[in-house]
């Protein structure tokens, strides 16, 4: 279940210019079609300085996240893309919850999932149940809910949930390899 999958990089929902990581991006999947890793690692660094530098977007630091996954595959730096991945989600998990982002907080959830990070997974949906019950939205509960049901049995209101204390001192600025 896809929250809020990433748009091909330079498509604008709004019709609004692209965001600033999104030509870096680009070049970063250009440059690993041909096999290119230290251009798409530059090209990365790009992105991810976009990204951090934006402070408003959640969504780029996910993305780059992602990307950093896919260099890592090709380059066959699997751990240490995966560490940086996590860094990078963690740091938009922060500006999803900042912003009262509920599709945020879901697509960082996702991001954790798919890195198999249950315990993170667990964190972003703890989150998720503050925001949604900020909101004014009747609906947001039932969405953390819905996101909740694959993940397993308990209610969120009943699991288990470790707060990692890194997420009370972790700024964006420390994000990154």
């Amino acid at each position: 279940m896809l929250i809020g999958a990433a748009s091909t990089y330079g498509e604008s929902h709004s019709g609004a210019a692209p965001s600033p990581w999104v030509a870096p991006l680009q070049r970063v999947e250009k440059a690993l079609a041909s096999q290119n890793v230290s251009a798409a690692e530059e090209a990365w660094h790009e992105a991810r300085r976009a990204a951090l530098g934006s402070r408003q977007h959640w969504d780029g630091l996910i993305e780059v996240g992602e990307a950093s996954l896919r260099i890592g595959e090709v380059a066959n730096r699997r751990q240490a893309a995966q560490a940086t991945a996590r860094r990078l989600y963690l740091a938009a998990l922060f500006r999803a919850r900042q912003q009262g982002a509920l599709d945020g907080v879901l697509r960082t959830a996702e991001a954790f999932a798919a890195l198999g990070d249950r315990e993170a997974v667990t964190q972003c949906l703890h989150v998720a149940r503050h925001v949604a019950e900020r909101t004014r939205d009747p609906q947001a509960r039932a969405r953390v809910e819905a996101f909740r049901a694959p993940w397993g049995g308990e209610s969120i209101q009943t699991a288990t949930f470790t707060w990692d204390p890194l997420l009370l001192h972790f700024p964006d600025e420390s994000v990154g390899p």
